[in-house]
């Protein structure tokens, strides 16, 4: 299993007094709207760990400017409280809360179980490269839990890209489902069950919600 990514929050050095005012006024800005608007992290501390979760991550360099996560798009509780981002391509503040019907999540879980995610020899559970920004999947059934990886739909947001198991290519004149077919039969079947599992959490984000702008913490054992 890969190392957590850490969550630390680095403070600015603060020099001189008009530093000092510009810190300042930034605080009571993240007082006023809410802590976890201004530096969005997830899940609650006091809680139970989430049983599903799909977050962007980075590891090794990042490009300047980027944060290295993990930045949330949606994660469900067993209780069956759920928040998600509004921006379900990239994650982030700001964020919705509501409740989700407990017997869709248990349903989806059992499918995965079906689908062997928590055997770590059924099948290579991550696909990225160094340097780079993934998508995790986070998967939990009791005291069993698992990590599915990949930086595919990151780069396949440019239509001209596609992610196979060697590597991040050109479509030169393919559609991706294609490029995806001479791809490897393991390679192939990482690729359905990714999708089948976006798609079933994706199903269970309602409609509507009220904000969620609590301090939150994302804590997820190795």
């Amino acid at each position: 299993m890969r190392d957590e990514p850490s969550l630390t929050m680095k403070l600015p050095v603060i020099e001189g007094h008009s530093q000092m005012l510009a810190f300042l006024r930034l605080l009571r800005l993240a007082v006023f709207f809410g802590i976890a608007s201004v530096f969005p992290q997830i899940g609650r501390a006091d809680q139970e760990t989430p049983v599903l979760a799909v977050f962007v991550e980075s590891h090794g360099l990042v490009a300047p400017g980027r944060d290295r996560g993990p930045t949330l798009m949606v994660a469900i509780w067993p209780d069956g409280r759920i928040v998600w981002s509004r921006d379900q391509l990239n994650g982030g503040a700001p964020f919705l809360t509501a409740r989700v019907e407990l017997r869709q999540v248990a349903a989806l879980i059992e499918r995965a179980e079906g689908d062997r995610v928590f055997e770590a020899g059924s099948f290579r559970h991550s696909w990225f490269g160094p340097d780079s920004a993934f998508t995790t999947i986070w998967v939990r059934s009791g005291n069993r839990h698992t990590r599915l990886q990949s930086w595919h739909e990151g780069f396949e947001q440019r239509p001209t890209l596609v992610a196979l198991s060697s590597g991040v290519t050109s479509l030169a004149g393919r559609t991706r489902e294609e490029a995806l077919r001479s791809d490897t039969k393991e390679y192939q079947h990482f690729r359905r069950l990714w999708g089948d599992l976006r798609a079933s959490i994706a199903a269970l984000v309602p409609k509507q919600g009220t904000p969620y702008i609590e301090a939150t913490k994302l804590d997820l054992p190795k």
